[in-house]
């Protein structure tokens, strides 16, 4: 049998996935991640949860079509709610907003007594309001450990792997809006992503006269690595 395809976007969450014992799939829609996760060796198990019963329903159909039912478990509930986090899991939350995952993610504090394992690795790929997920995390003690940008479709996403230590952080207004490690380290695909922050931030600027300063920046540091996104 064949290996799961991924569409670019889930194939860029699936290469930045080392391994752990468990995989949690929040908003698994058609199970295709989870399965591809068993099938290269890097979970020995997954979980899996969709708010609605439909979604939840093709993803338990998928793992069982591949042979997983027995190393798989698909609820339909809300986020993370009544999943138990141990520290020995890899917890991916991709497909939804910026806001959605910031309701997962205190909800889940909620649940833990306001405490995460920081073994735990978590994964991100917020579709929208990233600038407010990545205030959220810094000022509820998630570290942001990397950025990774990726393309799917001419469309720019990023990754974002996270744990919780406790510890908030203070991230300046750039560093919100691009992103304190693309902004440190300059990963594959940045000019791509500056591009694309530059025509949201353009659209914005008239209701933020704050964003005029990352504006000004974006342009430089684009000038600085080349300004060419191969279009």
């Amino acid at each position: 049998m064949n290996k799961t395809k991924l569409p670019a976007r889930l194939q860029c969450i699936a290469d930045s996935i080392l391994g752990s014992r468990r995989f949690i799939d929040v908003g698994s829609d058609h199970g295709y991640l989870s399965a591809y996760i068993l099938e290269s060796g890097k979970a020995d198990r997954v979980v899996c949860t969709d708010i609605h019963r439909a979604p939840a329903e093709r993803t338990a159909a998928y793992l069982r079509s591949r042979g997983f039912s027995d190393r798989s478990d698909v609820f339909c509930t809300d986020g993370l709610s009544d999943v138990r986090i141990t520290g020995e899991e890899t917890v991916v939350i991709a497909g939804i907003g910026g806001l959605e995952i910031i309701h997962i993610l205190t909800d889940a504090l909620a649940e833990h007594g306001g405490v995460l394992p920081e073994d735990t690795v978590i994964l991100l790929q917020p579709q929208r309001s990233d600038e407010e997920l990545r205030a959220f995390l810094c000022e509820n003690g998630f570290e942001i450990v990397f950025e990774k940008i990726c393309r799917d479709r001419r469309k720019v996403y990023i990754i974002l792997s996270v744990k919780f230590t406790g510890k908030p952080i203070l991230l300046s207004s750039a560093e919100k809006i691009l992103g304190p490690y693309i902004l440190r380290n300059k990963p594959e695909g940045t000019v791509h992503y500056f591009s694309a922050k530059l025509r949201l931030l353009e659209n914005q600027k008239l209701g933020r006269p704050e964003l005029e300063r990352v504006i000004l920046h974006i342009e430089k540091l684009m000038k600085e690595n080349g300004g060419n996104t191969d279009e």
